[in-house]
Protein backbone atom coordinates (compact mmCIF):
# COMPACT_ATOMS: atom_id res chain seq x y z
CA UNK A 1 0.00 0.00 0.00
CA UNK A 2 1.24 3.58 -0.91
CA UNK A 3 1.99 5.62 2.42
CA UNK A 4 -0.89 6.85 4.19
CA UNK A 5 -0.29 10.11 5.97
CA UNK A 6 -2.99 11.34 8.14
CA UNK A 7 -3.75 15.04 9.27
CA UNK A 8 -4.75 16.20 12.98
CA UNK A 9 -6.66 19.32 13.33
CA UNK A 10 -6.81 20.36 17.32
CA UNK A 11 -5.95 23.48 19.47
CA UNK A 12 -5.39 20.88 21.95
CA UNK A 13 -1.78 19.50 21.86
CA UNK A 14 -2.37 16.81 25.04
CA UNK A 15 -4.68 15.55 22.85
CA UNK A 16 -2.36 15.60 19.77
CA UNK A 17 -0.30 13.76 21.21
CA UNK A 18 -2.82 10.78 22.34
CA UNK A 19 -3.74 10.43 18.93
CA UNK A 20 -0.20 10.20 17.52
CA UNK A 21 1.03 7.49 20.10
CA UNK A 22 -2.64 5.51 19.42
CA UNK A 23 -2.16 5.96 15.35
CA UNK A 24 1.42 4.45 15.90
CA UNK A 25 -0.36 0.91 15.99
CA UNK A 26 -2.44 1.63 12.98
CA UNK A 27 0.14 -0.24 10.01
CA UNK A 28 -1.77 1.52 7.29
CA UNK A 29 -1.05 5.09 8.26
CA UNK A 30 3.14 6.35 8.15
CA UNK A 31 3.06 9.40 8.72
CA UNK A 32 1.31 11.86 11.11
CA UNK A 33 1.19 15.81 11.37
CA UNK A 34 -0.82 18.21 13.60
CA UNK A 35 -1.91 21.53 12.83
CA UNK A 36 -2.64 23.46 16.01
CA UNK A 37 -3.97 26.84 14.27
CA UNK A 38 -6.81 27.09 12.00
CA UNK A 39 -5.02 29.48 9.73
CA UNK A 40 -2.27 26.70 8.47
CA UNK A 41 -4.82 24.23 7.90
CA UNK A 42 -5.18 25.11 3.90
CA UNK A 43 -1.26 25.23 3.95
CA UNK A 44 -0.85 21.98 5.14
CA UNK A 45 -3.45 20.07 3.47
CA UNK A 46 -1.51 20.86 0.75
CA UNK A 47 1.54 20.58 1.12
CA UNK A 48 1.57 16.85 3.51
CA UNK A 49 -1.00 15.67 1.46
CA UNK A 50 -3.30 13.57 3.96
CA UNK A 51 -5.13 10.72 2.78
CA UNK A 52 -7.18 10.81 6.15
CA UNK A 53 -8.11 14.51 8.10
CA UNK A 54 -9.12 14.64 11.57
CA UNK A 55 -10.58 17.06 13.23
CA UNK A 56 -11.18 17.93 17.19
CA UNK A 57 -14.16 19.84 17.39
CA UNK A 58 -14.07 19.96 21.36
CA UNK A 59 -11.71 23.16 20.06
CA UNK A 60 -12.20 24.31 16.43
CA UNK A 61 -15.78 24.53 15.62
CA UNK A 62 -18.21 22.39 13.63
CA UNK A 63 -18.33 25.69 11.36
CA UNK A 64 -14.82 25.49 11.11
CA UNK A 65 -14.58 21.58 10.19
CA UNK A 66 -17.10 22.45 7.58
CA UNK A 67 -15.15 24.43 5.52
CA UNK A 68 -12.37 22.17 5.86
CA UNK A 69 -14.81 19.80 3.96
CA UNK A 70 -16.05 22.43 1.81
CA UNK A 71 -12.10 22.05 0.59
CA UNK A 72 -11.08 18.47 0.38
CA UNK A 73 -14.41 16.58 -0.20
CA UNK A 74 -14.48 13.78 -1.71
CA UNK A 75 -10.97 13.18 -1.87
CA UNK A 76 -10.24 13.25 1.90
CA UNK A 77 -12.52 11.85 4.34
CA UNK A 78 -12.95 13.69 7.59
CA UNK A 79 -13.17 12.14 10.86
CA UNK A 80 -14.54 13.93 14.18
CA UNK A 81 -13.68 14.06 17.32
CA UNK A 82 -15.61 16.06 20.28
CA UNK A 83 -16.64 15.76 23.79
CA UNK A 84 -20.24 16.94 22.61
CA UNK A 85 -22.65 14.22 21.40
CA UNK A 86 -24.68 17.02 19.65
CA UNK A 87 -21.55 17.64 17.64
CA UNK A 88 -22.21 14.39 16.39
CA UNK A 89 -25.92 14.66 15.32
CA UNK A 90 -25.00 17.78 13.53
CA UNK A 91 -22.10 16.00 11.54
CA UNK A 92 -24.71 13.75 10.27
CA UNK A 93 -27.07 15.81 9.21
CA UNK A 94 -24.21 18.25 7.45
CA UNK A 95 -22.64 14.82 6.06
CA UNK A 96 -19.01 16.53 6.70
CA UNK A 97 -17.81 13.49 8.26
CA UNK A 98 -17.54 9.37 7.45
CA UNK A 99 -17.50 9.24 11.78
CA UNK A 100 -17.65 10.66 14.63
CA UNK A 101 -15.91 9.59 17.56
CA UNK A 102 -16.88 10.89 21.13
CA UNK A 103 -14.27 11.20 23.57
CA UNK A 104 -12.49 9.74 25.73
CA UNK A 105 -10.46 8.41 23.02
CA UNK A 106 -10.58 4.22 22.26
CA UNK A 107 -7.99 2.83 20.11
CA UNK A 108 -10.63 0.24 18.82
CA UNK A 109 -13.17 2.35 17.97
CA UNK A 110 -10.58 4.76 16.74
CA UNK A 111 -9.27 2.12 14.21
CA UNK A 112 -12.98 1.20 12.88
CA UNK A 113 -12.96 5.45 12.33
CA UNK A 114 -9.80 5.70 10.38
CA UNK A 115 -10.58 1.69 8.41
CA UNK A 116 -14.15 3.50 7.07
CA UNK A 117 -12.39 6.91 6.15
CA UNK A 118 -9.47 5.21 4.46
CA UNK A 119 -11.96 2.96 2.70
CA UNK A 120 -13.93 5.72 1.30
CA UNK A 121 -10.52 7.19 0.28
CA UNK A 122 -9.91 3.99 -2.12
CA UNK A 123 -13.16 4.50 -3.60
CA UNK A 124 -12.55 8.25 -4.70
CA UNK A 125 -8.73 8.29 -5.37
CA UNK A 126 -7.19 5.14 -5.70
CA UNK A 127 -4.64 5.99 -2.98
CA UNK A 128 -3.42 8.82 -5.41
CA UNK A 129 -3.98 11.05 -2.95
CA UNK A 130 -5.94 15.05 -3.87
CA UNK A 131 -5.95 16.42 -7.11
CA UNK A 132 -5.17 20.04 -6.26
CA UNK A 133 -2.28 22.00 -4.44
CA UNK A 134 -2.60 25.43 -2.46
CA UNK A 135 0.45 27.60 -3.41
CA UNK A 136 0.68 31.09 -1.94
CA UNK A 137 0.50 33.96 -4.15
CA UNK A 138 0.83 37.02 -1.79
CA UNK A 139 -0.34 36.58 1.80
CA UNK A 140 -3.06 33.93 0.52
CA UNK A 141 -3.62 30.69 -0.98
CA UNK A 142 -4.94 29.73 -4.22
CA UNK A 143 -6.13 26.24 -5.27
CA UNK A 144 -4.42 24.94 -8.30
CA UNK A 145 -5.96 21.84 -9.72
CA UNK A 146 -3.33 19.85 -11.34
CA UNK A 147 -4.05 18.94 -14.71
CA UNK A 148 -4.90 22.53 -15.29
CA UNK A 149 -0.88 23.46 -14.55
CA UNK A 150 0.92 23.22 -17.73
CA UNK A 151 4.75 23.95 -16.65
CA UNK A 152 6.45 25.88 -13.76
CA UNK A 153 9.36 28.02 -14.56
CA UNK A 154 11.88 29.13 -11.41
CA UNK A 155 11.49 32.96 -11.44
CA UNK A 156 14.16 34.17 -8.72
CA UNK A 157 12.80 32.91 -5.53
CA UNK A 158 9.55 32.81 -7.09
CA UNK A 159 7.99 30.57 -9.32
CA UNK A 160 5.88 31.48 -12.66
CA UNK A 161 2.86 29.30 -12.89
CA UNK A 162 1.63 28.67 -16.49
CA UNK A 163 -1.87 27.22 -16.19
CA UNK A 164 -4.71 27.02 -18.78
CA UNK A 165 -6.49 29.97 -17.23
CA UNK A 166 -3.38 31.90 -17.01
CA UNK A 167 0.31 32.74 -15.58
CA UNK A 168 0.69 33.15 -11.88
CA UNK A 169 3.26 34.18 -9.80
CA UNK A 170 3.49 32.06 -6.56
CA UNK A 171 5.74 32.61 -3.53
CA UNK A 172 7.88 29.48 -3.53
CA UNK A 173 11.35 28.27 -5.02
CA UNK A 174 11.39 25.99 -7.91
CA UNK A 175 12.79 22.91 -5.42
CA UNK A 176 9.77 23.47 -2.71
CA UNK A 177 6.90 23.24 -5.25
CA UNK A 178 9.24 20.36 -7.05
CA UNK A 179 8.74 18.52 -3.35
CA UNK A 180 4.89 19.45 -3.20
CA UNK A 181 4.07 17.89 -6.57
CA UNK A 182 6.51 14.82 -6.50
CA UNK A 183 3.73 12.55 -6.07
CA UNK A 184 1.64 13.90 -9.01
CA UNK A 185 2.28 14.16 -13.03
CA UNK A 186 5.30 16.46 -12.51
CA UNK A 187 8.79 16.16 -13.65
CA UNK A 188 11.86 18.87 -13.06
CA UNK A 189 13.68 18.27 -16.28
CA UNK A 190 15.58 21.61 -16.04
CA UNK A 191 17.29 23.86 -13.50
CA UNK A 192 14.21 26.38 -14.24
CA UNK A 193 11.65 23.98 -15.52
CA UNK A 194 9.15 21.54 -14.15
CA UNK A 195 6.38 20.30 -16.80
CA UNK A 196 2.80 18.24 -15.95
CA UNK A 197 3.79 15.11 -18.05
CA UNK A 198 0.10 14.57 -18.99
CA UNK A 199 0.09 18.32 -20.98
CA UNK A 200 3.38 16.99 -23.47
CA UNK A 201 2.21 17.16 -26.80
CA UNK A 202 5.69 16.17 -28.58
CA UNK A 203 9.36 16.06 -27.79
CA UNK A 204 12.90 15.85 -28.62
CA UNK A 205 16.02 15.20 -26.69
CA UNK A 206 16.93 18.54 -25.95
CA UNK A 207 12.98 19.82 -25.26
CA UNK A 208 9.40 18.67 -24.40
CA UNK A 209 6.25 20.75 -26.59
CA UNK A 210 3.25 21.92 -24.37
CA UNK A 211 0.36 23.88 -25.07
CA UNK A 212 2.20 26.93 -24.57
CA UNK A 213 5.26 26.74 -26.67
CA UNK A 214 8.78 24.50 -25.69
CA UNK A 215 10.51 24.02 -22.58
CA UNK A 216 14.40 23.34 -22.85
CA UNK A 217 15.78 19.68 -21.30
CA UNK A 218 18.97 20.30 -19.20
CA UNK A 219 21.95 18.66 -19.82
CA UNK A 220 22.18 17.20 -15.82
CA UNK A 221 18.62 16.36 -16.23
CA UNK A 222 17.91 13.87 -19.19
CA UNK A 223 19.27 10.77 -17.47
CA UNK A 224 16.53 11.19 -14.94
CA UNK A 225 14.60 11.54 -18.19
CA UNK A 226 14.64 7.86 -19.46
CA UNK A 227 12.13 6.00 -18.20
CA UNK A 228 9.65 9.60 -19.32
CA UNK A 229 11.38 8.94 -22.40
CA UNK A 230 10.71 5.08 -22.76
CA UNK A 231 6.91 5.61 -21.68
CA UNK A 232 6.52 8.25 -24.16
CA UNK A 233 8.12 6.29 -27.01
CA UNK A 234 5.45 3.74 -26.88
CA UNK A 235 2.71 5.69 -26.89
CA UNK A 236 1.10 8.42 -29.22
CA UNK A 237 3.51 11.03 -28.40
CA UNK A 238 5.19 12.51 -31.25
CA UNK A 239 9.47 12.49 -31.02
CA UNK A 240 11.01 14.47 -33.88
Amino acid sequence: MKISKCLIISKDSIFVTEIERMLQKAPFLNHVASVLVFEEVIFKVSEFAPVLIIIDTSSFSLSQAQSVFDIVNPYIPLVLVSNDANHAVEAYRLGIAVDFILKPLNLDRLMVAINRALNQHLSYSGMSGVNFSFLKIGRSYKKFFHDEIIFIEAYGTYIKLYTEKGKFIINDSISKVEDKLSNFSFMRIHKSYIVNTQKIVSFTSSSFELSLGKVPIGPNFKHRLEGLFTMLSKTHFIHK
